[in-house]
């Protein structure tokens, strides 16, 4: 019979190269135990433990064709970086142009900062295109709804 740390009793039983116990044991302790030496345990640091701020994570893609047989897609990422920044990046592309927006603050306090880049042409003549696109159609009925529902209260 093993004492264990608590002082309980607990019957071990070799059984090839593992030992049985009331508590899993590794291929490592076991082998140790069987031999009379001790492993010394490390604790794991899990790495996917979460931070005492909530982290921030979304994503949302989208992709249509158009009455044109154009195909148009559009990508939205919010994420928190290593270094604690909140950041946004909207990426929407009509027929292989594309822009990208990206924001990022350093802190709650910040404004933050905007920054674009088009693929091709410009992001004025890239807004001026994506205006013709399912998804701003969409978002014309989406607020007009929002408004309605909001005047009828």
């Amino acid at each position: 019979m093993e004492i264990d740390d608590e002082g309980a009793d607990k019957p071990n039983e070799v059984q090839g190269d593992t030992i049985s116990k009331s508590k899993t044991k590794s291929k490592a302790e076991a082998i140790a135990a069987t031999n009379g030496n001790k492993v010394k345990k490390t604790k794991r640091r899990n790495k996917n433990k979460k931070r005492d701020k909530k982290q921030l994570r979304k994503h949302s893609n989208s992709s249509v064709v158009d009455d044109k047989d154009r195909r148009v897609t559009t990508t939205r990422r919010r994420y928190e970086d290593s270094t604690g920044r909140l950041k946004a990046v909207h990426e929407r592309e009509i027929d292989g142009k594309k822009l990208r927006t990206t924001w990022s603050r350093q802190s709650k306090q910040d404004e933050g900062r905007h920054e674009s880049i088009c693929s091709s042409g410009s992001p004025e003549e890239f807004e001026t295109l994506w205006q013709q696109t399912p998804f701003v159609e969409a978002q014309k009925k989406t607020v007009k709804g929002q408004l309605q529902s909001k005047s009828d209260v």
